[in-house]
């Protein structure tokens, strides 16, 4: 490396975006201080021939160019204008960003092959599990000549389910940070069974653990083993692991699963190598690598002009027509309560879902009187207590319950709660009140139902008000309203 350059990599993934610089020790001091002294970089460390300089982790929302274009220019902010730049990307997302910076894109099996090497010279696996990907590498690397040789190779598919965006979802559910996992799984000896092969599968096995009484701690471990477990299935299947074996990416952060693959894989906490810098071994490696590709300071500020220069005008679709379709607005179910010095009896219906929880009160006559949309929080005891002790301050003495019913995933669990008189399923309770609003306000029968809810996706076939036929999405959650929103998270 020339003491006149600057050397950094830059790994834009799917979820986070990541940033290596590289400084030769002969470099000018005042550098290396201007580096240390800036809030880009939270790590340092003095190596054998040069400074390491690691960014803090960005997280993406959708915003690559953005989010690669904010590190840039904050680095470039820190120090002298200098033309002596080398820049390499990486990344799932990297692509488009040395298309627009004029740098060489690396791909991502040599980027992160290249950091570990660097960080574990002896090392001959890598497990890698990052926001959206999987990958396992093995490697042989000559810290002499510096040849590193990838001897084999693999990837997850499509599916994200088992990687770091499928555990960052589990936990918002459950209204823990990712932080916390670890913590948790090591207070506890008990374990659920989670699936770990999709997300849908993976929610409901958790709210039937919630439902069984397990703590939340248990629920993590059997995540962790879970993502190990499809990890070694999908990714692993029979390689073989030859020490050293270092495991890098995101998740690498996280104890549980770290603890997971000691036992699944039947690796000590000696074999299997966690080094510091587990969430930027590609950014690393490109920064090594980058020797002859000059960073432009002018490029980085126009980099979103220059995407937007490029993007084609998506094409137009009709307008929705919306003819066909009835708004009940000048009629209503509500019930219009008349004060008197009598309790008014009513019925109380709770549907818990896994993403949502509603609550309603009818009068005998099927009027709402009151309801309620919250979300369950992953802890579908609590919101349901928390919702009732609402109305039970609210309605007080004008409300006298006769009957009580419950439906959705936890149904069982609630219903025996409140002791309710009637637990029923989704497609019953679906059938039932479809055909009462349709009855009661457009004097119709109902044929046909579409659902689509927190997690599940239904169609019910309907004649004379009895179900001849119905069906559910079984195995993915792909365009329910819980993959809707951690799309919009995902995108900020």
């Amino acid at each position: 490396m020339s003491s006149s350059n600057i050397y950094l990599g830059l790994d834009i993934g799917s979820v986070s975006a990541k940033l290596i610089a590289l400084l030769p020790r002969t470099a000018d001091p005042s550098l290396s201080e201007a580096l240390r002294n800036s809030n880009l970089f939270v790590y340092t460390e003095n190596l054998s021939y040069y400074s390491l300089f690691a960014s803090k982790v960005v997280k993406i929302l959708g915003d690559p160019i953005g989010s690669a274009q904010r590190l840039l220019e904050c680095f470039i902010e820190t120090i002298e204008p200098s033309d002596k730049i080398h820049l390499q990307v990486t990344g799932s997302q990297g692509k488009q960003i040395a298309e627009l910076l004029n740098v060489p894109f690396i791909n991502e099996f040599k980027a992160i092959s290249r950091g570990v090497a660097e960080l574990v010279p002896d090392a001959r696996t890598v497990l890698e599990i990052g926001g959206n990907a999987s990958r396992f590498i093995k490697i042989a690397f000559d810290p002499t000549t510096k040849e590193l040789s990838i001897l084999d190779y693999e990837r997850n598919g499509e599916c994200a389910a088992g990687t770091g965006s499928f555990i960052d979802q589990q936990a918002a559910r459950l209204r823990f940070n990712v932080e916390d996992i670890g913590r948790l799984v090591k207070e506890t000896d008990a374990t659920a069974n989670i699936a770990g092969r999709c997300s849908v599968f993976a929610k409901s096995d958790m709210v039937h653990a919630q439902q069984r009484g397990y703590s939340p701690g248990a629920i993590f471990k059997g995540l962790c083993e879970a993502v190990v477990r499809n990890y070694k299935g999908t990714v692993l299947r029979q390689k073989e692991l030859l020490p050293k074996v270092v495991f890098v990416g995101g998740v690498a952060a996280n104890l549980g699963v770290i603890e997971a693959m000691n036992r699944i894989l039947d690796l000590t906490s000696d074999e299997l190598i966690v080094p510091s810098l587990h969430c930027h071994v590609g950014a690393l490696g490109c920064a090594i690598l980058a020797e002859s590709s000059r960073l432009k300071a002018e490029l980085v500020k126009n980099m979103k002009y220059r995407y937007h220069q490029k993007i084609t005008p998506l094409s137009r679709s009709h307008k929705l027509e919306i003819s066909l379709v009835r708004f009940p607005k000048e009629k209503s179910l509500n019930s219009k309560l008349i004060q008197n010095d009598r309790p008014i009896k009513a019925y109380l219906g709770l549907d818990i879902g896994s993403v949502s929880t509603n609550l309603v009160l009818l009068d005998q006559q099927g009027r709402v009187i009151d309801e309620i949309y919250t979300t369950t929080e992953g802890r579908p005891v609590e919101v349901v207590q928390r919702e009732l002790n609402k109305w039970n301050h609210k309605w007080a003495d004008q409300i006298e319950i006769i009957g009580v019913g419950t439906t959705g995933s936890g149904r069982e669990l609630i219903g025996e709660l409140v002791g309710a008189d009637a637990i029923h399923d989704e497609i019953t309770a679906h059938k039932t009140g479809a055909s009462f609003v349709a009855e009661t306000l457009f004097n119709e029968q109902v044929e046909t139902i579409f659902e689509i809810g927190g997690q599940d996706s239904k169609f019910i076939a309907i004649e004379n008000g009895v179900v001849v036929d119905f069906a559910m999405n079984e195995a993915c959650a792909a365009g329910t309203g819980s993959f809707l929103e951690e799309q919009a998270t995902k995108l900020g």
